[in-house]
């Protein structure tokens, strides 16, 4: 038993084509995610045992070290998030060759909630609630209960209130949760259709005339002009041109502070700090 249990973790370094394994981000992120899991039941039931053993402690000991740390798996995690960020991707869309079950889908979500990515978390842990099974680990309270968070931060209280009345109907007995149903509800807003909004942009108040004639005198107060920054050598015979767009708070916009050509520069070295 001892010697299969070791060979199983030794397993993972023994592919013929490591790199090819995990091309794939979301295989990448099970393969981190398995290995970190197998490494806590091995400390927990495993190792004890395994170290009287004097033939496999070095080797054990070496492997062990190679075994992901939490912070890993997150890493992982948190590529697929951005990733999804910069092609526009539902789970199902970035799950199509690898597919993930509901508690990998879950610490994905969670992973989104903390790095303040609803909307991703929300999808996460949707995907993850229509994947639980009587062997999830994953609390299906608590699974309703990022739902409904996740939505309600995002700005979507239907859907938030969807959930948490699903939560409600979970366990009925919750009286915490009645009263987050309860101030959920009340804070929908129910406009009246009939009175119009007396609220109004900047537009709309110029179009009817309602300029505010201190704003007015403000902007007359504003200037332009050549500045030497308070008598700075290098600026005396070179002075830059500075605009005074507002007094409070102070707001300065300089012009022509650099070329054309160092423009050009700047962009250069920034590309090549991007493509890695």
């Amino acid at each position: 038993m001892k010697s299969v249990l070791l060979n199983l973790l030794l397993s993972y370094s023994d592919s013929e084509n490591p790199e090819e394994a995990v091309r794939n981000p979301v295989a990448a992120y099970r393969l981190l995610r398995q290995m970190r899991n197998d490494l806590i039941f091995i400390v927990k039931h495993i190792q004890p045992n395994l170290y009287q053993c004097e033939e496999y402690q070095d080797e054990l000991n070496t492997k062990l070290l190679e075994i992901p740390q939490l912070k890993d798996v997150v890493g992982a995690a948190s590529g697929l998030i951005r990733l999804q960020e910069i092609y526009k991707l539902h789970p199902e869309d970035i799950t199509k060759e690898t597919s993930l079950n509901g508690d990998e889908a879950y610490h994905i979500g969670l992973v989104a909630y903390d790095e303040g990515k609803f909307q991703h978390a929300f999808l996460w842990f949707l995907y993850s609630l229509e994947r639980l099974t009587e062997y999830s680990n994953t609390d299906e309270e608590e699974l309703l209960h990022y739902l409904s968070s996740s939505a309600y931060h995002f700005g979507s209280l239907p859907v938030a209130i969807y959930f948490k009345q699903r939560l409600v109907n979970l366990d009925p007995s919750n009286d915490e949760v009645r009263v987050q149903l309860n101030w959920l509800l009340h804070l929908q807003s129910n406009p009246d259709i009939f009175t119009l909004n007396t609220e109004s942009s900047n537009y709309e108040a110029l179009c009817r005339g309602e300029v505010d004639e201190r704003t007015s005198k403000r902007q007359r107060a504003l200037s332009c002009r050549y500045s030497t920054g308070g008598g700075n050598p290098r600026l005396m015979y070179a002075p830059v041109k500075e605009e005074v767009e507002w007094d409070e708070p102070r707001i300065i916009r300089y012009h022509d502070i650099i070329s054309d050509r160092e423009i050009e520069i700047l962009k250069n070295i920034s590309r090549s700090q991007v493509n890695i």
